[in-house]
């Protein structure tokens, strides 16, 4: 296994595990199936672009395969800009232990 920083280019992979996670797991999400299912493709890729305030990291067992993914933000004041948050977080069950 192993993780990266996904981009722009990962929009269609992660687009399907994060649909599977608001369909297993809607209790874990903010966002409903229903709502991120009307997104488009193109609003996922700009949500993957990495930035100074966010990025999200993708988990692989194989380089098309991506089996989890983790987003951070980091807060934008500069008296906490050294702080952040770790959301929208899923591993396929599959995956979870996998070294």
């Amino acid at each position: 296994m192993w993780i990266r920083m996904l981009n722009s280019a990962d929009a269609v992979l992660y687009r399907m595990l994060r649909l599977e996670a608001l369909q297993n797991n809607p209790e874990a999400f903010l966002e409903t199936y229903e709502n991120a299912s009307r997104k488009s493709i193109d609003d996922t890729a700009q949500k993957l672009q990495p930035a100074e305030t966010h990025f999200t990291l993708g988990a692989f067992l194989q380089e098309d395969e991506l089996v989890g993914a983790v987003t951070f933000l980091r807060e934008r004041e500069a008296k906490v800009r050294h702080k952040g948050h770790v959301v929208a977080m899923y591993v396929r069950p599959q995956a979870r232990g996998v070294r």
